[in-house]
């Protein structure tokens, strides 16, 4: 009792910097306390009270939460990420006032000074130029997109969503009814957008919805299936999964690509199998291949998997495999994951099946797993997934 009535007392004294409170009292007391902290650690204490200002969501919160941001961005002490996402929560802040070359500029510099790269922010970036009557912001956007990667590889939903409104700029009906379609398939799992009345979309809102199903009306289903196999076609890896590919479509499965949305189809099991059990791709067509089974549908070939797990040569086909026994594993399978969670030469991808173990058998899981909580591998993972300190 002691000691939680302490640990209690504690959390309140460190609570100072989260608490909403903007009035005279609370700034002095918030300055105060700031003072007595260290000076390399007090950036991230402004950006916490900011955070927990703006959440409050009253105005004088907001100016305060803004002050404080401001303060850690002009901080020369600051460290590199505690800036930048200070910046994310200015330029936020701005976008919600209306002010969206405000934004811009907190975004671009945040781009700028990210201690590494995040697609997030560029996309962020690109959602809000793709809005502006400049030109130039357009082809900033369309860069910035780009570097998220191409067409078939990009981050999905969003992503196609600048790219089908870069288009509609440029006056390219078709490649902005292809994104479109694309960015529908993504959200909904299906390219034919006409077979779902009421779509929900829970990426999307309604106006959003409504531009893109305009925008995709200028293309069939079947003119958007033949361009996506285009788009696949023409990308450097293509020779590399064209044997893959080609099989998929001889299947009857419109599936170019990990990545591209759409619905599972359980066709694509026994081809993905086949392929994965012949080998000799790149390292990373074979995670590929083995992540595209992390499916419930593979379930029946789990022995399959599990062998081809044990003799896996590159780390990407063997992280891939785990997660594939990972997402198919059923109760059954519960003693033959056990077996390959204490086989250490499978090294550092048996941290997938932590949590499969707890999933399978919750009693005798976490008595598995307590086996491990001090391997300096598993350890962590388990320890977070028994919420142990």
């Amino acid at each position: 009792m002691l000691k939680r009535a302490l640990y209690r007392s504690v959390r309140m004294a460190n609570e100072w910097f989260r608490s909403p409170d903007w009035s005279h009292e609370g700034r002095d007391e918030f300055e105060r306390r700031l003072s007595r902290a260290r000076p390399d650690g007090r950036a991230q204490y402004l950006y916490l009270k900011a955070l927990a200002l703006r959440k409050h969501g009253g105005e004088e919160q907001r100016r305060g939460a803004r002050e404080l941001n401001e303060r850690v961005v002009n901080d020369p002490g600051a460290y590199k990420f505690e800036v930048y996402y200070a910046l994310l929560e200015l330029a936020q802040m701005a976008e919600e006032d209306g002010s969206r070359e405000e934004a811009v500029g907190h975004l671009r510099r945040a781009v700028a000074s990210q201690p590494e790269r995040f697609e997030e922010t560029e996309l962020m970036l690109a959602e809000i130029l793709v809005a502006s009557d400049d030109p130039e912001c357009w082809r900033e956007a369309a860069a910035l997109v780009e570097r998220a990667g191409s067409p078939a590889h990009s981050p999905g939903y969003r992503c196609a969503v600048v790219r089908a409104r870069l288009a509609a700029r440029a006056g390219d009906d078709l490649a902005a009814a292809a994104n479109a379609r694309t960015a529908i398939a993504e959200a909904v799992g299906d390219a034919d957008f006409t077979s779902h009345s009421g779509i929900e979309l829970s990426q999307s809102d309604s106006a959003t919805l409504e531009e893109l199903q305009e925008l995709a009306e200028h293309m069939t289903t079947d003119e958007f299936l033949a361009w996506q196999e285009d788009q696949w076609r023409a990308l450097p890896r293509y020779q590399d999964e064209a044997p893959i590919l080609e099989d998929l479509w001889r299947a009857g499965v419109r599936w170019p690509g990990l990545g591209s949305g759409g619905e599972f189809d359980p066709l694509v099991v026994p081809v993905l199998l086949s392929h994965l059990e012949k080998g000799g791709y790149p390292d990373d067509v074979m995670e590929w291949l083995a992540r595209s089974l992390a499916v419930k549908a593979a379930a029946p070939h789990w022995t399959v998997l599990a062998n081809l797990y044990a003799k896996a040569r590159g780390p990407g086909e063997k992280d891939g495999l785990a997660i594939a026994l990972s997402e198919a594993a059923r109760p059954e399978h519960f003693d033959a994951l056990v077996r390959l969670l204490r086989t250490k030469k499978h090294g550092k991808s048996r941290i997938f099946f932590v949590r499969t173990v707890k999933r399978l058998s919750r009693k005798h899981g976490k008595q598995v797993l307590a086996e491990f909580v001090d391997d300096p591998v598993l350890g962590p993972e388990i320890r977070a997934a028994l919420k142990l300190k």
